[in-house]
């Protein structure tokens, strides 16, 4: 009997390897051929242990942890490489295929900008600054969040320039006036740096990554959690750079 692995490998708590294809059809009366036009693998890793020593959200009252000041559920990070579309060469330029030959390999990748959207969840009256009222304006203040008990390993959300996008409260007879912020904010790249990753990664090593391919684009969402550990979860879409099948 053959028995299954068990437990992720190394310190990353669970990982997920998807190996995808995308698909060309030629079609030709009746009959259609489908070819393999390219590859992309995506590795996503959830590491909740990354951040074990982390609990809750800083309180209402503590400035330092929690810039807002008002009780928060929920606060997540969403950072996301933006770049062109990979460009991609023939493998066998000139040359008619067959069935089972790759089409198109990756051999550049331009990276313009790092968005990141902060999403907050609360309770209470709208911060000031992040009223209705301040839909589409840049909010003009720092923020700080962090967890209550952070640990050697608490992970930070902070910085300025958001701009806000979303508003929304939700009033009841039954429930705390509860809120939802929607914040955003674009880093730009510079054209020196135009082929370079602009996010570092914390749950992948930039040498297995090259391993793979020297093409690939990171995102990563950090959340911290009201009442329970923050968790932080990265992904890596990997662009093939070998010609071969």
């Amino acid at each position: 009997m053959v028995y299954p692995k068990f437990g992720a490998a190394g310190a990353i708590e669970e990982e997920v390897h998807t190996y995808s294809t995308e698909e060309l059809e030629f079609r030709d009366g009746f009959k259609t051929d489908v070819f393999d036009l390219r590859h992309t693998d995506t590795v996503r890793r959830t590491n909740p242990s990354f951040c074990a020593a982390s609990y809750g959200i800083g309180a209402s009252d503590d400035v330092s942890r929690n810039s807002l000041e008002r009780p928060l559920d929920t606060a997540s990070l969403v950072e996301e490489e933006e770049t062109t579309e990979p460009h991609r060469k023939a493998t066998n330029p000139g040359q008619s295929p067959v069935l089972g030959d790759k089409l198109t390999y990756t051999d550049g990748l331009i990276f313009h900008r790092l968005r990141q959207t902060l999403t907050i969840n609360g309770r209470g009256e709208l911060p000031v600054g992040l009223g209705t009222a301040d839909r589409g304006n840049t909010y003009g203040s720092t923020i700080t969040l962090k967890p209550a008990v952070a640990g050697t390993a608490g992970p930070i959300i902070q910085g300025s320039g958001w701009y806000v996008r979303r508003v929304e409260v939700t009033d009841s007879n039954t429930d705390w006036q509860k809120f939802v912020l929607e914040l955003v904010k674009y880093i730009p790249n510079i054209a020196e740096d135009a082929q370079e990753n602009m996010l570092s990664p914390m749950l992948f090593t930039v040498a297995e990554l090259d391993a793979i391919s020297q093409w690939y684009k990171l995102s990563r969402t950090i959340t911290l959690n009201g009442t329970d550990k923050a968790n932080v979860e990265e992904t890596a879409e990997i662009y093939d750079e070998v010609a071969s099948p």
